[in-house]
This record gives C-alpha cells, structure tokens and sequence, in this order.
C-alpha cells in the first residue's frame, strides 16, 4: 500500500518525500513542525471520502480492511507539507484521531469537509470513545470554503445484565398436610410456586471521547473562508438489561418431569433495567491565528 494516497477524478498523481527538520527557529505567526519526519506532496487532490491512518489517506474499502484486522497504528504524529490541496464538494478527510499537522501552499475548497470522525462513529463495547486528537492546518493561500468538525469517537456500549442465577430464581411449588383431614382423607394444601426475580441490569456506558483540538492559520484574503466546529464525543449507550431469573416449579416432580411430560414452571421475571447513557466526552479549543492575531474558543 502505498505511503499516502490521494484521489484525482480520473488519475492520481502521488509525489512524496521525506524531509529532515532540524530546529527551526520559533516564530509566533508561524507553526513550527513537531515532528522529525515530515511528507511532502506537490499535490493533494480528492472528492470523495478518505480515512487516515498510519500516514495514508485510505479509500472506504482500505479503511475497511483496516478496521476487519483490527490493526494497532505505528505512531500518531503525522505532519505533511502540500504544495496544492485541490477538494471537491463530496471530499471529506477523516483524521481517525490522529494527530496530523498540515502546511499547504494553496488551498482550493468547495465546501468540503475535514473531520475527525464520522457522525455515527462509535467504540467497541466496553471501550472508551477515542479523542479526535489534534490537527494543525496553516494555509497559505486559499479559496473556497472548508467545513471543519472536531468530533469525539462515542463512547462503546455498556456490558450487558449478568445471565439469571440461583439468586434470581423463583421457589418452587409445594404441597403440604393441613390441620383439619382425618384417617385416609387428609386435607391438602398447595403452596404456588414463585415467579421469577428480575433480571440484572445493564452496565453504564462508556465515556464518550474529548472533541480534540484544532490550530488554523488563515490566509489574509477574503476569497477563503471557513467554518469549525467542536463536538464531544457522546457517552455511550447503557447495556442490556440481563434476562429474568426462572420462575419456580410448581411441584419437585414437575420440575423434574414425569412420564416424558414438560416442566412446568411460573413465569421468569422481568429483564432487567437498561444501563443509563456513559458521560459525553470534553469540549476542547479551536484557535484560530490570521495576521498574528489569534482567537481560541
């Protein structure tokens, strides 16, 4: 696979290096790279949805396979320097929560969107929802308009009601000698047996992941504009209620079964409660900086 991929509408045209930095100097108009290695790209050209991971921009079936193997990432710092970045109306880059720093000489958008996860994006169950980790955009010149969407991952769903146990079950049904029979005509009483307890509730949810954090430089032109904005991960969904506990039988024999015949017991109980909602993750800063003024919200 190859290092980085990127689409073009009928070709691709993929040009990438790698480059030492060495301690740049601190400039405060300026982001200073992070990282030892950084890509460069003469062009970067897409419409349509791709997903980062481990330095590439995936296609949905790349990402797929991805995700069926379950892979670990090598690292989470990328940085990237594009010449031109040219995005369609149906692009939209998922950053995964990886933390990706990109320096484009100029950028054309048609309202595409830059996002770290998608909307429906959840965790496994049993995991926290991942953060959206941190991007850094500085674009020298620019045209167009760029949607930008710091989400958290949500949170996975909660473990599911422990399966019934001795605890939960009802008492069996019995019979008993009352006071009052004589000789061979004994008065008999029934006892019922009980229904079944109700069942164990679901776990909590898992917290949902922090919204991550978002670094734009703008270019000073009017002909490019933007809109960014932060949404925390929501708390995952609480696990399923565990069923009820068996109902007793009415009579030992009966439990046990006479003459080939069904048990037959009282009714189980009730499932038990759904777990409640996990907590939403944090809502974290978006800074913007144009013409060295910077504006965090």
């Amino acid at each position: 696979m190859k290092k980085f991929i990127y689409a073009i509408a009928a070709a691709s045209l993929i040009l990438s290096a790698c480059v030492e930095v060495k301690g740049p100097e601190k400039n405060s108009s300026e982001p200073t790279p992070d990282v030892a290695e950084i890509q460069e790209l003469t062009l970067f050209e897409a419409n349509e949805s791709y997903y980062f991971w481990d330095g590439e921009f995936l296609t949905l079936e790349q990402w797929q396979d991805v995700q069926a193997q379950e892979l670990v990432p090598q690292k989470m710092d990328y940085e990237f320097v594009v010449g031109e970045m040219i995005l369609g109306p149906d692009a939209i880059l998922y950053t995964n929560g990886f933390n990706v720093r990109i320096h484009v000489q100029k950028l054309i958008s048609d309202e595409a969107l830059l996002s770290t996860f998608p909307v429906d994006q959840v965790a496994k169950q049993g995991q926290v929802g991942r953060s959206g980790g941190h991007i850094l955009l500085n674009i020298k010149e620019g045209e167009g308009f760029l949607r930008v969407e710091m989400r958290g991952e949500q949170g996975g769903q909660g473990g599911h009601g422990a399966a019934p146990d001795k605890h939960l079950a009802g008492a069996d049904g019995y019979s008993k000698v009352l006071p009052g029979g004589s000789g061979m005509f004994p008065k008999i009483g029934v006892v019922r047996p009980v229904k079944g307890k109700k069942g164990y509730p679901g776990q909590t949810g898992l917290k949902g992941g922090d919204s991550g954090t978002l670094e734009i430089y703008l270019p000073d032109t009017d002909r490019f504009n933007y809109r960014a904005m932060p949404f925390p991960g929501l708390g995952g969904i609480g696990g399923i209620g565990g069923a009820g506990g068996l109902g007793g039988c009415f009579s030992k024999q009966n439990c046990k079964g006479v003459n080939g015949k069904a048990r037959i017991r009282e009714d189980s109980g009730p499932k038990g409660d759904d777990g409640q909602m996990g907590p939403h993750g944090e809502l974290q800063k978006i800074c913007v900086i144009r013409d060295k003024n910077m504006t965090c919200y």
